[in-house]
């Protein structure tokens, strides 16, 4: 019996949610009380913990400053000063700042730095009036740019983060915000930058991320912290470990200085899925996907078989043996099927969970059996031979 290997199209639908999410099945006894851990390369939620609450989230308040002055700013290397108005009132409500002082002159590029590594105030208050005129103003591009990023259930009232009744924003709506501002270049590089030295090499800059417990979390790439008393300890922050991006986002850890928890919990949510989760082949060529008959071919029947490797992010205990496909399509092929005529689609799951979506094209022609057609269709041929020969009969008879 001869087969053909007719390969697949294989189209990936793994979308966010694809993957299941953990959070009912794991407790990583965290301080954090709103979390949210994302597989960047398939978008997908690995971990969550109430992302929906409206929280406040600090200086993570500064990404959407960092985003409005950035898509403004025409030069970052263009020069403006520091002005009294900028620094006003940031001492008295404990801010933090980067250090620039009255009349000093500064670069777009520092103020960026400035902002997003040490958390700068000052950097952030400058920034607003040297872009759009005044802190007010800005505010509103804030907001502007949050409804635009589909942010629904945020609203800022400064440009820095500090406690106020109408600054507040949710987990997943900051997700949305830092994905925004790592799609910048700009921001991106800054916010992956462990220490920066100020264009009039006054001030060294560095990074509270990037240095602060790095020990603890040396896979991390980049982002951002905050901490008020009201937000607790909050960080944004993505990662990259054996081929995965991950980003995690959390809120909520004790205002503590002594205990970094927000760090401490980074480093047992990344550690735990680095460490017992990774990308595992599910569907690689020639793995067979289908079978199905063929009508009147020189074929009884066609292997649908993969024709690319395809990985998917599984725990490391995962069992090839343990997935299970569901069919959804014609039940047979013909001979006038033409190459790329689209016969359905496989869902792959593992452990009762769709892991991809297979589209089945089919890409070589099946040959037809004049024989299989007779055969198959031989009391149609019989019955009519019958009716002639008895009517021949009939008259041979009659004329005899």
């Amino acid at each position: 019996m001869k087969r053909v290997l007719i390969c697949l199209q294989l189209i990936f639908l793994i979308l966010m949610g694809s993957v299941p999410v953990f959070s009912d099945e794991l407790d990583f006894d965290i301080e954090s009380t709103h979390v949210i851990l994302i597989n960047m390369n398939d978008d997908s939620v690995l971990y969550e913990k109430d992302p929906d609450s409206i929280i406040s989230i600090a200086s993570l308040t500064k990404i959407m400053t960092a985003i409005v002055a950035v898509e403004k700013i025409e030069d970052i290397h263009a020069k403006t000063r520091i002005t009294s108005s900028d620094l006003a009132g940031l001492v008295e409500a404990n801010a933090s700042v980067a250090g620039f002082a009255v009349g000093e002159e500064v670069t777009y590029e520092d103020l960026l730095y400035g902002l997003l590594l040490p958390s700068g105030a000052d950097a952030a208050q400058t920034l607003a009036r040297t872009t759009y005129g005044s802190v007010k103003v800005f505010v509103s591009m804030m907001n502007q740019k949050a409804q635009k990023l589909g942010m629904e259930h945020t609203h800022f009232a400064n440009t820095t983060g500090l406690d106020a009744e109408e600054n507040y924003s949710t987990i997943n709506d900051v997700v949305k915000m830092f994905r925004y501002a790592l799609d910048n270049e700009i921001l991106k590089e800054i916010m992956d930058t462990e220490i920066y030295r100020t264009s009039d090499g006054k001030l060294t800059l560095y990074s509270i991320l990037r240095r602060k417990y790095l020990y603890d979390c040396a896979y991390i790439v980049g982002g951002k912290t905050g901490s008020t008393y009201a937000a607790g300890l909050c960080m944004a922050s993505y990662a990259y470990y054996n081929g995965v991006y991950y980003m995690l986002v959390s809120s909520g850890a004790p205002y503590n200085r002594e205990n970094p928890w927000a760090f401490i919990d980074a480093a047992k949510i990344y550690g735990y899925f680095m460490q017992n989760y990774a990308y595992h082949n599910i569907v690689d060529y020639p793995d067979v996907v289908l079978t199905l008959p063929v009508q009147y071919g020189r074929e009884d029947t066609i292997d649908f078989c993969a024709r690319e490797h395809l990985d998917v992010y599984l725990p490391d205990s995962y069992d090839k043996r343990a997935l299970t496909y569901d069919y959804h399509g014609r039940d047979i092929v013909r001979p006038n099927d033409h190459v790329g005529d689209y016969f359905g689609s496989v869902d792959i799951f593992y452990e009762g969970e769709k892991m991809i979506t297979v589209d089945l094209y089919l890409q070589e022609k099946v040959h037809f059996s004049l024989w299989k057609y007779l055969k198959g269709n031989a009391l149609w041929f019989a019955v009519p031979t019958l009716l002639v020969i008895i009517l021949y009969q009939r008259r041979k008879k009659s004329e005899g």
